[in-house]
């Protein structure tokens, strides 16, 4: 249910509602789910290929959640608005949202040709596999409902055209260090040539020529410092990270504390009564959702991560279309994409930084936090990472540098690990702002033990985290909080070590 325009998770929904009525884990809460109704699949005989959350389903696809359900849901007739989509389909719109979107440089044979209004659907600027997914798979469904509504591709008389853009909130060099969406994106087809990257296109300009109709965000709710001005756009918001609150009153905001942002996304989907066709079995879209899903969620092991019954749901609606009839089946594609996204061993320390980054300012210090799947004794020779770290450092003006590793340990019988460590940039009470950092963590992610084997200037500041669940998006409120209470008595953006 939405009331005030955003979702309230604990609000008890009238029909249709999936809930986990008990749960082995004590801490997680009980979650309603709403879907809208869709149109009911053909005959499988696998169980949860009928998109029901019901008893006979697999024990994983139900591992950390109650196996009581109080109706059906996602079952019932609702028609296509167009034609199924493949990935010819899906190529096809991409190249044309990308054509649309083009510099605001034109030819002489083109001077006269109206210049469509944009919808810019935009991800993180992390552009990981959740986010990349997000943004593809719901500027397509928007396509589709416009085209829709409008009752044609184009505008009526003479009118320009409104389009729909994704924008990976990478540079198009960046796309291949995320190695787990480069593969994905290759295996069901996608054209990664027909894709809108920053490089592209710049929303400021776009802005500026008067053609930005529209903001969209998914997988977050605040956009990056440099786009900030472009909020007054903002008319929907699909995340599942902390609400910061900074979108217009008028925005429709659904913030949900899913496992994947790609749940929501599917939840949105089918509530346009489209999923027949954007969902289509062997299509692009369900495969590309059901990936970030399990990625996501890691197979929806709630002993690892932050898995919901909405999770769960969403991935017993995408499995079938995605090729998944089996638990085998769905188990062997997780650990595929799992390896993908592991396989790192060659970047460089500087690449690591780069690969999964986000940053922000925490009242008035300015915080990259680095995501990847290396531990720290390994990222290459020590005097190596601190330069690396360094030189990020100055490139991005930052204050703080923080690093954080996640990855299967050999050494814990195969545990899934993370790590934690901190570069300040060096100036006086550098050491002091550490300590305090520390101590405002470590307390809240299960405790951080020292990571003795790493060696060299980051030795002082690595840690394990004590509960593998603190991702990015548990660590970050909590640097926020302390930062914002230090307040600004420091040197603005202070030089780097060197």
């Amino acid at each position: 249910q939405v009331h005030g325009g955003r979702m309230q998770p604990h609000t008890t929904c009238a029909a249709n509602t999936i809930t986990s009525s008990s749960s082995p884990v004590a801490a997680r809460p009980v979650i309603p789910v709403t879907f809208a109704r869709t149109r009911a699949p053909s005959s499988s005989s696998c169980a949860y290929s009928r998109c029901r959350f019901i008893a006979s389903c697999s024990p994983r696809f139900l591992r950390g959640h109650s196996r009581s359900v109080s109706t059906d849901a996602m079952t019932a007739a609702s028609p296509s608005p167009v034609s199924d989509v493949d990935i010819d389909t899906l190529n096809a719109f991409l190249r044309a949202s990308k054509s649309a979107a083009a510099s605001e440089t034109s030819t002489a044979s083109d001077l006269s040709a109206p210049k469509p209004q944009i919808i810019l659907v935009m991800g993180n600027e992390a552009a990981d596999l959740d986010s990349v997914a997000c943004a593809v798979s719901f500027a397509l469904t928007l396509s589709r409902k416009h085209a829709k509504e409008s009752g044609s591709e184009g505008g009526d008389g003479g009118a320009p055209r409104m389009m729909v853009v994704p924008l990976i909130g990478v540079p198009r060099d960046d796309f291949a260090l995320r190695t787990d969406a480069a593969w994905l994106f290759a295996d069901v087809g996608v054209d990664v040539a027909a894709l809108t990257f920053t490089d592209d296109l710049d929303p400021l300009a776009l802005a500026a020529a008067g053609r930005l109709a529209e903001l969209v965000l998914v997988d977050h709710n605040n956009p990056v410092a440099s786009l900030r001005s472009l909020l007054p756009k903002v008319t929907r918001v699909i995340d599942h990270h902390q609400d910061e609150s900074q979108y217009p009153p008028d925005a429709k905001v659904e913030i949900v504390l899913t496992g994947s942002c790609a749940t929501l996304i599917t939840e949105a989907i089918v509530a346009t009564g489209d999923d027949p066709g954007v969902l289509a079995p062997g299509g692009p879209i369900a495969k590309m959702l059901a990936a970030a899903v399990l990625l996501d969620t890691q197979n929806l092991d709630a002993n690892a991560t932050r898995a919901t019954p909405r999770d769960v749901a969403a991935l017993k609606r995408l499995a079938p279309a995605a090729g998944l009839a089996t638990d085998a089946e769905a188990e062997a594609f997780y650990h595929t994409l799992k390896r993908e996204r592991f396989d790192q061993a060659g970047l460089s320390p500087r690449d690591l930084l780069r690969r999964d980054y986000k940053q922000w300012d925490m009242g008035g210090w300015r915080v990259g936090v680095a995501s990847y799947q290396v531990p720290l004794a390994k990222m290459g020779p020590p005097g190596d990472v601190a330069s690396a770290c360094d030189a990020f450092v100055a490139e991005r003006g930052l204050d703080i540098l923080v690093l954080m590793p996640s990855f299967d340990d050999p050494a814990n019988g195969g545990a899934f690990t993370r790590q934690l460590a901190f570069c300040a940039a060096a100036a006086g009470g550098a050491g002091e702002l550490l300590v305090g950092l520390i101590h405002a963590v470590e307390h809240q992610v299960g405790g951080l033990q020292k990571a003795a084997e790493v060696e060299g200037p980051l030795a002082a500041t690595a840690f394990y985290i004590g509960d593998p669940q603190a991702s990015r998006k548990k660590i970050q409120p909590l640097l926020s909080a302390y930062l914002s209470r230090k307040g600004v008595a420091k040197a603005p953006h202070i030089a780097p070590a060197t």
